[in-house]
């Protein structure tokens, strides 16, 4: 684990990347303060830690293997887990309960503060994506980590920390975060057909301000209004993951700001793991 720096930052679209079009559902620009200790995992959570909970019975079996479009590859030892939603709140109860400690997923605006490292720069980096900095769809050519065959899942920590010592939380594997998804632009921003704005479908009236103290968004009932359906006609929120994956390249390759959602039960992102140390 590593402990982050107190402190405050710029969340979202900040005013250095003026211009920048946003994503869908991106965070709008607030000030976040985070005046607790908070230990994110250094990593992402590897198929060697995730084994020792699988085999008590406690976590659900994940895949143990990609298959690329010319590569399978055995995921164990340090290779991340890939894993739903809820496969990392199963993890994170177990891992309580084993230490005494409230493990937990982090908050989006505690994920997108580590991220930054303590910049304003889209990437912690630079404004500018750099494939040598994360495992991505364009470093396979550049980097012997990933060469030869294709775009995939390496094993973790291969690539530059951010400047608070925190590895990949861009590339290899996104990672989930505890927040339910919703859309927090103000219904003036919401305006079609204007290159800087956002354009999103569906009721605006749910529109509500996110937490800037750290804590994660999880209004169940507000978050379902952008959420889907099962066949049986239960709705559900979808949860948020961030920082992009080895399947992403210079096109489409997410920074700091940069979110996306899946239903929980989707075991298609990584983990990494919270502990504020005042619990």
């Amino acid at each position: 684990m590593v402990v982050l720096p107190a402190g405050s930052s710029s969340i979202g679209v900040v005013e250095e990347l003026a211009g920048v079009r946003i994503e869908v559902g991106g965070l709008p620009p607030f000030k976040v303060t985070l005046n607790y200790r908070l230990a994110l995992s250094k990593t992402e959570l590897t198929m060697s830690e995730y084994a020792l909970c699988e085999r008590e019975g406690h976590c659900p079996r994940v895949r143990t293997k990609y298959t690329g479009r010319y590569v399978i590859l055995e995921l164990t030892g340090q290779y991340p887990v890939i894993a739903s939603w809820n496969d990392a709140q199963k993890y994170a109860e177990w891992l309580s309960r084993k230490t005494g400690r409230h493990y937990r997923l982090p908050s989006e605006v505690e994920w997108e503060y580590a991220a930054r490292g303590g910049t304003k720069s889209a990437f912690w980096y630079s404004n500018e994506y750099d494939a040598s900095k994360a495992n991505s769809r364009d470093s396979m050519s550049i980097n012997p980590f990933n060469a030869h065959t294709e775009n995939k899942p390496i094993q973790v920590g291969q690539y530059p920390p951010n400047p608070f010592g925190l590895y990949d939380m861009y590339g290899n594997l996104a990672e989930w975060v505890q927040d339910c998804f919703n859309i927090f632009w103000s219904p003036e921003d919401l305006r079609a057909g204007e290159d800087d704005a956002v354009v999103v479908d569906g009721d605006v009236s749910s529109i509500t301000e996110h937490p800037t103290n750290g804590s994660a968004y999880d209004n169940s009932e507000q978050c379902k209004k952008w959420g889907g359906t099962t066949w049986g006609g239960k709705k559900f929120a979808y949860r948020v993951y961030r920082g992009g994956s080895f399947e992403q390249g210079s096109d489409d390759f997410p920074n700091s700001y940069s979110r996306g959602c899946l239903t929980p039960s989707s075991q298609e992102e990584g983990i990494r793991l919270a502990v504020s140390l005042s619990d």
